[in-house]
């Protein structure tokens, strides 16, 4: 039983015989607020937050004793004579008693970080015992008014939960929920993908019993646990050894011991492996009720605190099984427009109310100059869901099975709200709940809202299928999904939209990019050099990048970026190279697939591979310098440096075998404005391509540029009379005409001729051996190669 520990002196006891006479007035004991609710934050010691707690959030408190007729040493509050704490005055059994006559409201004194002794958990709950509107005369609300701001306070200022993308509701059954190891398992993986892919902060009942356990269990499990947000809503008078929680027991730091066990009837342990939990305390024992109905509101609070673009926070409800209680919050989840979505083959409620929507029949229905379509069952379905509805619930009697009966009714009106999932879907449970939330979106701009939420979900197949195909959207439009794509790194998303009709080179301004560096990861070793070399709260410059990209390359060639720091640029200003310079950033944050996306489209698409290669390159050596190198990592990098070398292979390649000799010579030798006038055979040399620099082509053009271009029709042995007799005359003649200085001259440009020659053989002996150049296709082009994406030559 609920024991409260007693800090008052025992008080004289008036005993009372009349039934009807009335308690005094309800006082509330308050204590100051010592403490602001803007002052909540860092810094914020323990002792502050114990006051602030107490002066804002409140409980009843019986202080008239009525005896239970069971037990005389019982109150009917389900506290006994010692447990009570002070009496005001004792009413005969036959007293009706309710909070709003025999409660008093004071300070909570429950609250703090749970620590479970008896269970293999390394989660901590955050917990509060909060009070209702119980002791109110015909409350319209069960949360008191001056609670929301309170609760916004706690959850934000004190807990610290980051911002959501969506509240996941799983309603459903306790203690006679029964599930299937195989679908069990589905429903767990698809709700912890859904809650990774949006931040979604997910709500259930707490307890440690059928679908709340099945919750817990999946965040615990879950190998990203310390991200996820999953509070509980409980019943503080059906909680067992709830006597354990008071803060009078709690360490210094408010950590108080909890032991879970075998529930009682009409009690059940806090499941161990949420992350916050509240419990409702109404002043009823072991009546439930309150908590759905305050679960209800602290989800409306939640939505309301998260608004963005005039909507509120997206909000699913899932239901599993369960009993009246799951048909309640499923009912008012679509009387509030947040989608349903229903787990097939669970058992009860949630059987119930796919049989009926399974069986609906639309019909229409004429408003004025409107005709709406409505929903509605036959009566063979009625029929048969009526005998479903008694099969499952008839214990409870005939009242009971006619309310569940009315509730799935007007389920049904809202049917376009409603979306019923199978586990044995391949799509998964995540892809179920971004449909039902896609479809419940009818408002005006739900094309754009629905991109939004498939591009937080790394979607695309839904936006191709379901948007795109259904929807046409402008220029300007199309652009701001790029900008969300890009911020949420997809590299997919980012593909289908440049397919679509974006347009980068519009996206891409000074100001954009400026941003984008500034976002980088602060973990990063790029963001580590940038930031280091910034004072702080001042933004990293496109200056500043171009000369760290500088540093990266070893001073091979000036970056564009350098220029962009005089008063000629504004931050509207675009770019004529966008797809280089993000092909550049995707590089240096490590997301290689966008980075290898955006190289698809570059204008100089060799000259690019061979600077993804050097960045690559760069990037592992900043990673093997970590005291902890991850191997991982580094295995990343460096498959991601060898695609960036196989594709300038590629792109040579098809140029040797497609092209002519001239057509490869200017490939090779044609200097590139946007690189300082660097050539690729400079830039490979340079950068120590040493793949590339091996390849035969680019071996080839180094033998022209030595002894110049070999007419391949002549014949093998009059090559070599011809230049045999030539280099003798030369000889003779240049000895009869050359002065010492000519001589003296010549030597010296062999020399640094044949030191030019030494290292490039030494970098082409360290990859592949030197090959013959056959004119024509090259032997890397007659064996198998590798599937390069395409990439335009220019």
């Amino acid at each position: 039983m609920d024991t409260l520990p007693t800090r008052r002196k025992s008080t004289a006891v008036q005993q009372v015989d009349k039934v009807d006479l009335e308690p005094p007035p309800l006082a509330v004991t308050t204590i100051p607020a010592t403490l602001d609710a803007d002052n909540i934050g860092e810094g914020f010691d323990e002792e502050s937050y114990y006051k602030w707690v107490r002066s804002e959030f409140n409980i009843p408190v019986c202080h008239y004793f009525i005896p239970s007729p069971k037990d005389k040493n019982l109150c009917k509050c389900g506290r006994s004579s010692m447990q009570h704490g002070e009496i005001t005055a004792v009413y005969p059994e036959t007293t009706t008693w309710s909070p709003d006559k025999h409660c008093r409201l004071e300070p909570t004194n429950c609250f703090g970080t749970i620590n479970f002794v008896n269970e293999d958990s390394i989660t901590m709950p955050k917990f509060i015992r909060v009070g209702t509107t119980s002791t109110e005369v015909d409350p319209k609300y069960t949360i008191p008014e001056k609670n929301i701001e309170a609760i916004k306070n706690l959850m934000l200022d004190h807990w610290k939960l980051s911002t959501p993308g969506l509240l996941i509701s799983v309603t459903g059954g306790a203690k006679s929920f029964r599930l299937n190891k195989t679908m069990a398992g589905d429903f767990q993986q698809g709700l912890m993908a859904a809650a990774k892919a949006t931040g979604a902060w997910i709500m259930t009942g707490g307890e440690n019993c059928g679908v709340m356990s099945l919750v817990g269990e999946a965040v615990s499990l879950s190998s990203f646990n310390s991200s996820i947000v999953a509070i509980g809503i409980a019943n503080w008078g059906k909680t067992l050894n709830r006597n354990m929680l008071h803060t009078d027991y709690a360490a210094e730091d408010l950590v108080i011991d909890y032991r879970t066990g075998q529930g009682i009837k009409g009690e059940s342990s806090l499941d161990p492996h949420h992350t916050h939990l509240f419990l409702v305390d109404d002043g009823y024992p072991h009546t439930a009720g309150c908590e759905i109905k305050y679960r209800i509101e602290i989800q409306d609070i939640i939505q309301d605190m998260f608004v963005h673009e005039g909507m509120g926070l997206p909000k699913v409800c899932i239901l599993l099984e369960g009993g009246e209680a799951s048909i309640d919050c499923a009912l008012n989840a679509v009387q509030y427009n947040n989608p349903l979505l229903i787990v097939k083959g669970t058992g009860r409620a949630a059987d119930i109310v796919c049989y009926a929507l399974e069986h609906a029949e639309s019909y229409e229905k004429i408003a004025g100059s409107d005709i709406k379509i409505l929903w509605k069952l036959g009566e063979e379905a009625t029929k048969a869901l009526k005998m479903l509805i008694e099969k499952h619930f008839h214990k409870y009697g005939f009242k009971v099975c006619g309310r569940i009966f009315t509730k799935v009714l007007k389920i049904i009106e809202s049917y376009k709200m409603c979306k019923i999932y199978n586990t044995q879907d391949e799509s998964g449970l995540d892809y179920a709940i971004l449909l039902a939330l896609i479809s419940s979106i009818t408002e005006s701009g739900a094309a754009t809202r629905q991109m939004q939420l498939a591009i937080a979900w790394r979607q695309p197949r839904v936006a191709k299928q379901f948007i795109l195909s259904k929807h046409t959207f402008r220029a300007d439009q199309l652009n701001h999904f790029l900008d969300i794509a890009i911020d949420h790194q997809s590299t997919e998303f980012i593909r289908l939209l440049l397919y679509q009709g974006a347009d980068l080179k519009d996206y891409l301004t000074i100001g954009e990019l400026t941003h984008l560096y500034n976002s980088l990861p602060e973990t990063s070793c790029v963001a580590k050099l940038l930031y280091s070399r910034t004072e702080e709260n001042v933004q990293v410059s496109l200056p500043q990048v171009g000369m760290m990209i500088e540093v990266i390359l070893e001073g091979t060639y000036k970056s564009p970026l350098r220029d962009l720091g005089d008063q000629n640029h504004d931050i509207n200003d675009t770019f004529a190279n966008p797809y280089d310079l993000m092909m550049t950033y995707a590089t240096l944050r490590g997301n290689f697939d966008m980075a290898m996306l955006f190289w698809e489209f570059t204008k100089a698409p060799t000259m690019c591979a061979l600077l993804g290669f050097k960045i690559c390159h760069w990037l592992i050596k900043q990673e093997r310098k970590n005291i902890q190198t991850d191997d991982d990592h580094v295995q990343e990098m460096t498959e991601a440096a060898n695609r960036f070398e196989e594709y300038a292979i590629g792109v040579m390649d098809e140029c040797s075998s497609e092209y002519s000799r001239t057509h490869l010579t200017m490939f090779l030798s044609v200097p590139r404005k946007e690189f300082s006038n660097l050539n690729v055979v400079d830039m490979a040399y340079t950068l120590e391509a040493r793949k590339f620099v091996a390849h035969p082509a680019y071996q080839a053009h180094l033998t022209d540029l030595w002894l110049g271009p070999i007419d391949h029709t002549t014949s093998t042995l009059t090559l070599i009379a011809g230049c045999t007799g030539a280099c003798m005359f030369m000889k003779i003649f240049n000895k009869k005409r050359m002065t010492n200085e000519e001589i003296r001259q010549r030597e010296i440009s062999r020399e640094k001729s044949k030191a030019l020659t030494d290292q490039i053989s030494f970098m082409a002996s360290k990859s592949i051996p030197r090959v013959s150049f056959s004119h024509g296709k090259s032997s890397r082009s007659q064996s198998k190669k590798k599937k390069v994406p395409t990439a335009t030559l220019r």
